[in-house]
């Protein structure tokens, strides 16, 4: 999960990939920490997903900038665009489906196999 910190970064991130996750955590959150080593895991099995990391609690500017006044929060773009947030209780079961659904989509729309397996 790569580092991000401004909105420069991150409008050049989100238009590089297909599908992407920003996860806004903050040091201070020990949620945002246990959440974070979940996410990672749960990653492994996407391959082609890309996902980000931002303080909410250092960048609280950025934050604000997508809404976020709470963390943690993860955002789910597709081509750039927000199709689905979470925060706080993020549901891994739910998240887990999403990501396929979407996975699913963008192959079928590229004619490409995403799956890791």
């Amino acid at each position: 999960m790569i580092k991000l910190s401004s909105k420069e970064q991150i409008d050049q991130w989100l238009t590089s990939q297909n599908l992407t996750m920003v996860y806004f955590s903050g040091a201070r959150c020990g949620a945002c920490t246990a959440i974070k080593d979940k996410l990672e895991q749960l990653l492994g099995g996407y391959r082609q997903i890309a996902c980000a990391e931002i303080d909410g609690e250092i960048n609280k500017a950025l934050a604000v900038q997508y809404g976020v006044y709470a963390v943690p929060l993860l955002i789910i773009f597709i081509e750039g665009k927000e199709v689905w947030r979470e925060g706080r209780y993020l549901n891994f079961s739910q998240l887990q489906d999403r990501l396929a659904r979407y996975q699913q989509l963008l192959s079928e729309a590229e004619g490409v196999n995403l799956n890791a397996d």
